[in-house]
């Protein structure tokens, strides 16, 4: 039984890791105060492959009575699977030391289109938003778990 059941387990697992994905970026930035439309203020960040096509703008403004910090990406599931998606993103200042790291998840439909992470920003002082002078970011996709 060891015998069948462990070549199974390997392919099985060939078979899943596929479709895994790594979508990373990373760049000097000076985030600015701007608006949702205020497309010429912001940092793009373009991240893509067969499956998948993610849009995310770096900006700052006021947000609840804070200042936030904004990553919130928009997500295209190219392909008709389910696929989940884990959006990471850390700000460093110019000695190289971390400012600030976004993180969020979920599961996107397959065929969906511009569907958004908005809950991907963080209330900080906006002298802590103007130190930031550089980025990096990883989205991990993977197909979503199936219903049993």
């Amino acid at each position: 039984m060891k015998t069948l059941l462990l070549p199974l387990v390997f392919l099985l697992g060939c078979t899943l890791s596929l479709h895994a994905a790594e979508l990373r970026d990373s760049g000097k930035c000076q985030i600015q105060q701007a608006g949702p439309f205020d497309d010429d203020k912001v940092v793009k960040i373009s991240l893509s492959n067969d499956q998948l096509e993610l849009e995310a703008n770096l900006r700052a403004d006021d947000f609840v009575g804070d200042y936030a910090l904004f990553a919130i990406p928009s997500i295209t599931n190219k392909s008709e699977e389910n696929l989940s998606c884990s959006w990471n993103i850390a700000f460093f200042d110019a000695e190289g030391q971390l400012v600030a790291a976004l993180s969020q998840a979920t599961e996107v439909g397959g065929g969906s289109k511009d569907f958004q992470l908005a809950s991907c920003l963080a209330t900080l002082p906006k002298a802590v938003i103007q130190r930031i002078a550089a980025y990096e970011a990883v989205c991990y996709v993977n197909p979503a778990p199936q219903a049993e």
